[in-house]
């Protein structure tokens, strides 16, 4: 049975592959993006976006704002991580599984509007 890490690698190397055919790497990685979201966010960290708000751990800004001036963010940005993922050679699940551990955080994050003057 296909683990988490072993469809994430799938999405990288069609990703790869897309982008090797001459779709722009945005194009290219929208499925990487989502295989990224659904096996690695919602079944491996069990932080499944704003339905589950309330389970997604919060900035010390977060803390401090009221719960509806709160957003879900990822701590490092998303593409960053994508584009790291495109560029690694080897591509391993070892090597992927320790750049997801190290960098996908999710976290919420305090929403402050600036009061107007």
């Amino acid at each position: 049975m296909a683990s988490n890490l072993d469809f994430i690698v799938f999405a990288i190397e069609q990703a790869k592959q897309a982008e090797a055919f001459g779709f722009t790497r945005n194009e290219a990685c929208r499925n990487l993006k989502t295989a990224l979201h659904q096996y690695w966010q919602n079944k491996e960290l069990g932080q499944h976006g704003q339905a589950h708000r309330d389970e997604i751990p919060m900035s010390k800004a977060a803390r401090k704002a009221p719960q509806a001036q709160t957003q879900v963010e990822h701590a490092v940005p998303q593409q960053i991580i994508v584009n790291m993922l495109m560029d690694m050679e080897p591509l391993t699940k070892r090597r992927v599984s320790i750049l997801l551990k190290k960098l996908f955080r999710v976290r919420r994050v305090g929403n402050w509007k600036k009061k107007s003057e």
